[in-house]
């Protein structure tokens, strides 16, 4: 596209741009993936452009919402393909939309309920016309003001003449995971039904298929967990490998894929360079006038200050462990460093929704096999231990004059023992 094209969004298979022309803002779609499969498809003439277009017509002809493609191109000589859609205005996509109003004080449970209920005809409808979502999940749906859901990244479809059973649930298994840790088991059921009332091919009882799509979701996480736990391990757009001088090497962020509420470090984005620029000299980190010492015991240091990447200030604690014991040192050669143990164990606790301070770099230095030093930086949390939260607020004695009454301490108590 010409300088008159913004981008607007960027990955490895696709390019999204936007433009405004008489007042209407327009989307194309740039289609250029060089991957073995991507390759494959252009040379059997099978087109990603082509492919939104043709189900855009075909969702809409069976009556269910979906983007509208106006026009696509493919020339299989140059490889060049291209979808164009028109801006939908008043929207958002569908999990922004459901986790504000979860955030929101008091929760919308009207409002929540019935998009469930259009999110079961939507699908519903969609599986009665034999077509799957192969990326069914909330942030490819968007949601107007007035409730209506619209499915998005139609190139991710596919078609089945009379689908069976197993591939609708496979298919439900991957929204189901993408909404578990925010919705209870009788919105999920109370969603199942909706969906069998709108299905008109599905057959079976509502237990079946409870019992069939939790089974498969089962197995979708634990692929999908292991896929993503991997790529803590990688390198690529959210993570890198560095090295230092002195034999310190580790790994570093360059970007969150979780947004953590209360978490500036997670919305910010780093390169390799500006890590590699910060991080000259690990030893110096423990070192500086805003350097204030949390912890310094034979075992472990832990310091914590204002850490410079990139021009970007980042509120950190960093934690150096020592090796004690020759013992401790001779075990270190077959295992992995305390540092980036934690470093990997975090981000998969964070993969899994469950919340821990953000890590942001893990370092090590060996000689030979042996560990000799590891160090880790983790983002500060703002909040309280929690037996000084509960030793406050919900003590037997009053603590002054903002001393919670009983019903409001038995109300508190059970938020925290859910959460």
């Amino acid at each position: 596209p010409s300088e008159a094209w913004t981008l607007v969004k960027k990955n490895a298979s696709r390019s999204v741009y936007c433009r405004e022309i008489d007042g209407t803002l327009w989307y194309l779609k740039h289609f250029h993936g060089t991957s073995f499969s991507h390759t494959l498809r252009r040379w059997l003439k099978r087109s990603e452009a082509y492919k939104e277009f043709d189900f855009s017509a075909s969702l809409r002809k069976n009556h269910v919402a979906a983007q509208t493609i106006l026009a696509a191109r493919f020339n299989p000589a140059s490889g060049l393909e291209w979808a164009l859609s028109e801006e939908i205005t008043d929207a958002e996509p569908l999990n922004l939309w459901h986790e504000n109003s979860l955030a929101a004080s008091p929760v919308p449970r009207v409002a929540i309920r019935k998009t469930a209920r259009a999110l079961a005809k939507l699908i519903g409808k969609m599986h009665a016309a034999g077509i799957l979502h192969n990326d069914l999940h909330c942030g490819n749906i968007l949601r107007k003001s007035d409730g209506k859901l619209i499915l998005m990244d139609l190139h991710r479809m596919g078609r089945c003449r009379g689908l069976a059973r197993r591939k609708m649930a496979m298919n439900l298994s991957q929204l189901l995971h993408d909404r578990k840790h925010l919705t209870r088991r009788s919105e999920q059921l109370r969603f199942l039904r909706d969906y069998l009332e709108f299905n008109t091919a599905a057959r079976g009882s509502l237990r079946g298929w409870q019992w069939l799509v939790g089974r498969l979701t089962r197995r979708y996480q634990a692929a999908f967990y292991k896929k993503r736990d991997r790529r803590i391990r990688g390198n690529n757009k959210y993570f890198c490998s560095i090295r230092l001088q002195d034999g310190w090497r580790g790994r570093v962020i360059l970007a969150s894929k979780r947004q953590l509420a209360g978490s500036t470090i997670a919305h910010e984005e780093f390169t390799k360079q500006s890590w590699l620029d910060s991080l000259a000299d690990p030893t110096n980190l423990f070192d500086g006038p805003d350097v204030t010492v949390v912890k310094n015991s034979p075992s472990t240091t832990v310091v914590h200050r204002i850490l410079k990447v990139n021009g970007r200030a980042l509120n950190v604690y960093i934690k150096r462990n020592k090796i004690k014991t020759p013992l401790k040192r001779l075990l270190s050669a077959v295992r992995t460093s305390k540092a980036r143990l934690a470093f990997n164990v975090a981000h998969e606790l964070l993969n899994r929704h469950i919340p821990t301070a953000l890590p942001v770099c893990a370092l090590e230095r060996r000689r030979g096999l042996f560990v000799q030093d590891s160090i880790l930086i983790t983002e500060t949390v703002d909040a309280v231990l929690l037996d000084a939260f509960m030793d406050r607020w919900l003590g037997a004695k009053p603590r002054g004059h903002d001393s919670l009454s009983a019903p409001q301490q038995y109300s508190l108590a059970n938020q925290v023992l859910g959460q």
